[in-house]
């Protein structure tokens, strides 16, 4: 198996993204979470559904564009869903920050089956 070096950008921005949301929920004062919901939403609505598609059809010629954007849409909602019903049935309950965390380590995973595919 031969890896692309360096990854492409396409596969960069939501690694970028995803980690840059686990430090700022670790990290930012309380008084700045507020502020960072627009990086959660780009994170639950865009992140993990892109890199599980990419994942799922690595081709160019696999989807069309409109496809793989719905696609990678619905993909987000659903596996944000999921981890929040996960996250609602452990006895901390569902969290901002345990959100944004398991999805952030979610898409890094998912980061790295698209980019060894």
């Amino acid at each position: 198996m031969r890896l692309a070096w360096p990854a492409p950008r396409h596969l960069i921005v939501p690694l970028l993204i995803s980690v840059a949301a686990l430090a700022m929920v670790h990290l930012s004062p309380y008084s700045l979470r507020k502020i960072l919901s627009s990086l959660a939403l780009i994170l639950v609505f865009l992140v993990p559904g892109y890199l599980a598609v990419l994942w799922a059809y690595p081709g160019k010629g696999d989807l069309s564009r409109r496809g793989r954007t719905v696609l990678s849409l619905g993909a987000s909602v659903f596996l944000a869903g999921v981890v929040g019903l996960v996250l609602w049935a452990t006895p901390r309950g569902l969290q901002s920050g345990s959100l944004a965390t398991l999805l952030s380590l979610l898409s890094i995973f998912l980061f790295a089956m698209a980019y060894m595919r």
